[in-house]
């Protein structure tokens, strides 16, 4: 349970034998790889190869984008939700990249892509151009016959219904040589067609502006009438539509392929992340240098696999430049390692100070189940997680969060039975069938949330306590390893003992201890004070800047108490678990009673649905604000963090995990 030790090295070889390093290194990921101040310019390894490659990742890119579009892959939520990755052989894979014909593949898919594209492009013009042609439908002419002569010209347009018969009324007695025909009405327009003498034309646009006609220009010259032309146009759809469905029928032909592009694109990955890594190389025409770091533990493991690669090349110890950061590994055992998951989240501790994983699983898991406190919910979690475990092929990161939901379940069942909570039901209104085990439930029920509030703040504020004291005990252990006994013993340990004497104080103040010991307690709190006076300013050189430093100390105690304040989301969160599930309870009951037949199956619908909801929020409430107690409650005692992920240089893939 700590952070793995690091070692810096350096891979002198031959440039002959790069690709085996690489290929090796890369199979293995054991090694993250630094990048030397001499290393090569990202130009100067050129590149029509990393152009191609940066191509390919493209096309084939599109192409499973292409083929999802078509038939999405089935896959359960948690696979989706985690991204589970295909599990394929090692052999199989390259059987895959030597057999698959991924040109072939490519082309077909983008030229079926286009053609679709341009087959969709023609049949919104035509539905454009048919919805144009409903205005017109009952024009009785063929377009084609339709148009002006050296002295008549004609005007299609619209005007509002109010207008129409103002403008036709205007023209019979203004112009008795313009016909205006109407040719379709709707509800708020009138479709029109003027014909006119030329020589009377700028009248007869005066009389149209006046009357808000809106023209419209019709420049058809097929040989047929707008309702012709529709149903002509319903066919060149119906067409366009089969050769739609034609080609992408060609398009589920290749779904087939869909593993063989996956296979593809995670080579190409392979190849591009490799390409990026030789950049950080230090190599001349014929030597190769590779600077990185490791595992100490992995050391002789990695030497001795490059000796067998060839006979020329040697891993060496290498000094760490001062100042330089090892970067930061974590590896716990058993029941600890899902509890990676949460430090993950915050960051990585730096690697001279102590990994918080193991302090922090206990009071995690302990504030998950005071935060979800239901007893069924409990139960219910931990069937799901092991089913989800046995049932689901889950990815390493996955499984952890799953055991870390299966360990909260256990916690929820322990919290909820002493709490009282069974899927938002007391104890004390199950029926008397249930016999010994009522009495059993009744008898290790503590504390009602819900009826006594107080009691369960009260115990968040202490369980909030217990942790700020933990964590700077944390902080002493953490210097007493590094032997700086000054600092845990005047700092962290001189706060302890504060903190545990003014919490000795309050108590008798207020008659939870004997009232014989409020004076002895408040001594004591005045000397553990003069003592933080006297100490916490010892940095400083001058007599009154050291006891002003160490007054300005005891501004700390507002902080410690803000952090205990926050505790108290542990009452609020667990509150409401347990009221959203009363009122699903409530619900359930209350459409039983009211809905003749059915009530029943309404109920149990309303009942399933909505404790499946309440698990789901509730969990996902308990997880984010137990993790949050850590991260800014309790880590901030004794925790830094900032270090650098130790990114082994390995094979980094999308959708193929590949195996041995």
């Amino acid at each position: 349970m700590a952070i793995i030790s690091m070692q810096k090295v350096n891979i002198i070889g031959f440039k002959e034998d790069e690709r085996k390093i690489l290929k090796f290194l890369q199979e293995k990921g054991l090694m993250e790889i630094i990048e030397k101040e001499e290393a090569l310019s990202s130009n100067e390894l050129g590149g029509k190869s990393e152009e191609e490659i940066d191509t390919y990742i493209a096309r084939t890119s599109f192409a499973l984008e292409f083929l999802d579009g078509l038939e999405k892959e089935k896959q359960n939520f948690i696979d989706a939700f985690l991204g589970a990755k295909i599990k394929v052989s090692k052999k199989k894979f390259n059987k895959v990249l030597r057999n698959f014909k991924y040109d072939k593949v490519l082309n077909t898919c983008e030229r079926i892509d286009d053609e679709i594209a341009r087959l969709k492009e023609e049949t919104k013009n035509q539905e454009k151009e048919k919805e144009l042609l409903f205005s017109w439908e009952d024009f009785p002419y063929r377009f084609s016959e339709v148009g002006a002569t050296d002295k008549v010209a004609l005007i299609f347009g619209t005007i509002p219904q109010s207008e129409k018969d103002k403008l036709v009324t205007k023209i019979n007695s203004k112009l008795p040589c313009t016909h205006v025909q109407v040719i379709k009405r709707d509800k708020s327009e009138a479709f029109l067609m003027i014909v006119f003498l030329k020589k009377e034309e700028n009248n007869v646009n005066n009389f149209l502006r006046e009357f808000n006609f809106n023209e419209r220009k019709l420049s058809y010259d097929f040989d047929a009438t707008a309702k012709e032309r529709i149903e002509e146009i319903d066919k060149e759809i119906a067409s366009l539509q089969k050769r739609i469905n034609s080609q992408k029928q060609k398009a589920i032909e290749l779904l087939r392929y869909r593993l063989d592009l996956k296979c593809f694109y995670d080579s190409l990955l392979l190849k591009r992340n490799a390409e990026d890594t030789k950049r950080k190389f230090t190599s001349t025409e014929k030597v190769l240098l590779i600077s990185g770091w490791i595992a100490k533990d992995n050391f002789r493991f990695l030497k001795e696999n490059l000796a067998k690669i060839s006979q020329n090349t040697a891993l060496i110890e290498v000094k760490p430049r001062r100042g330089e950061e090892a970067p930061v590994a974590i590896h716990n055992k058993g029941i600890i390692t899902p509890f990676e998951a949460v430090t993950k989240i915050y960051g990585m501790p730096k690697s001279t100070e102590l990994d918080p994983t193991p302090f922090l699983s206990f009071f995690f898991i302990l504030f998950f189940g005071v935060c979800l406190s239901d007893a069924g919910y409990g139960i219910l979690l931990m069937i799901l997680s092991r089913i989800a475990l046995r049932k689901l092929d889950l990815g390493l990161e996955g499984k952890k969060l799953i055991k870390l939901l299966f360990y909260g379940g256990i916690s929820t069942l322990i919290v909820g039975a002493l709490f009282g909570s069974w899927f938002g039901a007391s104890p004390d209104i199950f029926p008397e069938s249930f016999g010994a085990i009522k009495t059993f439930l009744l008898k290790i029920k503590l504390i009602d949330p819900v009826k006594n509030p107080v009691n369960v703040l009260i115990l968040s504020l202490a369980l909030g306590i217990l942790q700020i004291i933990f964590g700077i005990g944390v902080s002493m252990y953490g210097k007493i390893l590094k032997k700086d006994y000054k600092n845990a013993l005047l700092t962290d340990a001189l706060w302890i003992i504060f903190i545990v004497l003014l919490v000795f104080f309050a108590l008798t103040n207020v008659g939870v201890l004997p009232s014989t010991l409020q004076v002895t307690s408040k001594l004591l709190v005045i000397i553990s004070t003069v003592g933080l006076v006297l100490t916490q300013g010892r940095h400083q050189k001058n007599i009154f800047l050291k006891i002003g430093s160490g007054v300005l100390s005891l501004y700390k105690v507002i902080g410690y108490l803000s952090d205990t304040l926050s505790y108290s989301r542990l009452l609020a969160l667990g509150l409401s678990t347990a009221i959203i599930g009363i009122v699903v309870n409530m619900v359930a009951q209350l459409c039983r009673d009211m809905i003749p037949y059915v009530g029943v199956v309404v109920m149990a619908l309303i009942l399933i649905g909505g404790h499946l909801f309440n698990l789901a929020i509730s969990s996902l409430g308990s997880f984010i604000h137990s993790g949050r107690l850590q991260f800014v409650e309790f880590f901030t005692k004794f925790l830094e963090g900032g270090g650098n992920t130790f990114k082994p240089f390995r094979r980094e893939t999308k959708y193929i995990e590949i195996g041995d």
